[in-house]
């Protein structure tokens, strides 16, 4: 199965609950709003409910741009995430104990990967 093809049935049935039939066309905004609050996050302290809050949007926010074939918002999105696991890691190099965090490694590979596939996706023109 083609990977336009999982999202035009994502799509149809979006279209067929009445929630997320209201919600398809904010796509950009479920995916701009938890990256703000991601940076709020990063540049402040870190609040538990904030971070699993900006974590569900951002699902949300990715099905919803998967479902009307954003790639260009998802590539921009993933990249920005993809920046903030990097900002961890090097937070987390250069503390006072100087570890390697995982999570944000893996995240970070994760993050980009998911960037370097819309990238592939908008670039490798259509057969």
């Amino acid at each position: 199965m083609k990977l336009e093809n999982v999202g035009q049935s994502l799509k149809s049935y979006f279209n067929g609950n009445a929630i997320f039939r209201v919600l398809l066309p904010l796509d950009i905004i479920f995916l701009a709003v938890p990256l703000l609050l991601d940076l709020l996050v990063l540049c402040t302290v870190d609040i538990g409910f904030l971070s699993s809050l900006t974590l569900y949007l951002f699902i949300i926010g990715i099905l919803l741009a998967f479902a009307n074939s954003n790639y260009m918002f998802l590539m921009g999105a993933f990249g920005v995430e993809a920046i903030f696991e990097l900002v961890y890691l090097i937070k987390a190099l250069c503390s006072y104990h100087h570890y390697l965090s995982s999570s944000a490694l893996i995240g970070l590979i994760v993050y980009g990967l998911l960037t370097w596939g819309c990238f592939t996706k908008l670039t490798v023109p259509k057969n």
